[in-house]
């Protein structure tokens, strides 16, 4: 049959091109890494563990300056702390790492976080009824570099990644509380799912559906005692801290910094445009589709707007665009014309490189600014085909 016979064409030509181009990136990072000193990295996972370790001795883990004394001893060479803004509630997910030597809990978090988004990539692909092998799914989504930057920056996008696909998991198979368990974890960086989080409580009053909300209270009022049972005073520290720290909102990859550096940086609301368009958006977009709404089909697209909206956001935290990326996927999977299939797949590996070269070029900042738009759009364009 022609249709079974180009899905197969299809599915092969993406697999083979995908695990040849993964070869030839992990070959990249490979000798970029040996060009440098080796693991493990003085990288963002250094303020994650200095901060866990302060809350685990009983000190103010929001303390600039003893975070960077812990620092200095482990031989950074940042003159600036890294203090994490993350809420109280969520410091507790650091303790175990930071209860291991420096050395061994880098290690640990980079395998936590890989881990994790490998998980996630093959639970999002059984989602979106993907019929290759989930190593597809990993392979594309490692492909993508962001998910790379989280372990090799040491950051967290991997929890992140988790509390978007564990909420939509749990959702669609109607299990609430354990829905709201994962969206607790959503809330280490809140602002880079604004609009996600106004669709959730337009879609929690429309179906009067409210045990996820009682489930994510849950997750957040047991982090919170765990913090407070280590350190009392932690919800005053976090609030000093937060009243005198300004984001360096200059160097991120957001929209809303590329367009606050274009209009000028002292004009600190014009990262926020971007967050209150958004919002509109998922307002107009719930109001338009909410008697039929499908949390798995509109994943990709809330995540992605959520990142576009956000008012700062770093390259690393662009692994929330992996459900579009993914689904994308899927839904040329079927597609007969093998052609079209190798086309498509060809844009998305000259995007991943070029998100590479900039990336070991420039760094992260607004030169990624672009990125969300190129996957919202090309996973419209597919969506529009399949």
């Amino acid at each position: 049959m022609p249709g079974i016979e180009g899905e197969s064409v299809s599915n092969r030509s993406l697999r083979t091109g995908a695990l040849a181009v993964a070869a030839a990136l992990i070959a990249l990072v490979a000798v970029w890494l040996l060009s440098g000193s080796a693991p493990p990295y003085m990288n963002d996972f250094l303020a994650y563990w200095a901060v866990g370790r302060l809350l685990l001795e009983g000190g103010n883990p929001y303390d600039a300056a003893a975070i960077l004394e812990l620092q200095r001893e482990l031989g950074s060479r940042f003159v600036e702390p890294g203090v994490v803004r993350n809420p109280p509630w969520t410091l507790p997910l650091l303790l175990p790492f930071a209860a291991l030597p420096f050395g061994a809990g880098w290690y640990a978090w980079a395998v936590a976080q890989i881990a994790l988004i490998g998980v996630c990539a093959a639970t999002l692909w059984r989602l979106f009824e993907g019929s290759a092998r989930p190593s597809v799914a990993i392979t594309l989504t490692f492909l993508f570099p962001p998910a790379v930057f989280v372990a090799l920056g040491g950051q967290i996008g991997g929890v992140l990644l988790l509390g978007l696909t564990g909420f939509t998991v749990a959702v669609e198979k109607r299990r609430d509380l354990v829905a709201g368990l994962f969206l607790s974890l959503l809330t280490l960086k809140p602002h880079l799912l604004l609009p996600f989080g106004v669709v959730v409580l337009l879609w929690s009053w429309h179906e009067r559906r409210y045990l996820h909300l009682i489930g994510a209270a849950v997750g957040c009022a047991v982090g919170f005692m765990v913090a407070l049972v280590l350190q009392p005073e932690i919800f005053g520290q976090y609030l000093e801290f937060a009243r005198a720290e300004v984001p360096e909102e200059d160097v991120v990859s957001t929209p809303g910094a590329a367009l606050r550096q274009l209009i000028g940086f002292r004009h600190f609301w014009a990262q926020w445009i971007p967050a209150a368009l958004g919002i509109g958006w998922a307002i107009s977009h719930y109001h338009r589709r909410s008697n039929g709404w499908s949390w798995k089909a509109e994943l990709p697209q809330l995540a992605a707007v959520s990142w576009l909206a956000a008012p700062y956001g770093w390259v690393y935290d662009m692994v929330l665009l992996v459900p579009a990326v993914l689904d994308g996927a899927v839904r040329l999977e079927g597609q007969s014309d093998a052609a079209a299939v190798r086309r498509t797949f060809l844009v998305y590996v000259m995007l991943c490189l070029l998100v590479w070269i900039q990336q070991l070029w420039f760094g992260s900042g607004v030169v990624h600014a672009w990125v969300g738009f190129a996957v919202l759009g090309g996973w419209l364009w597919i969506r529009s085909r399949t």
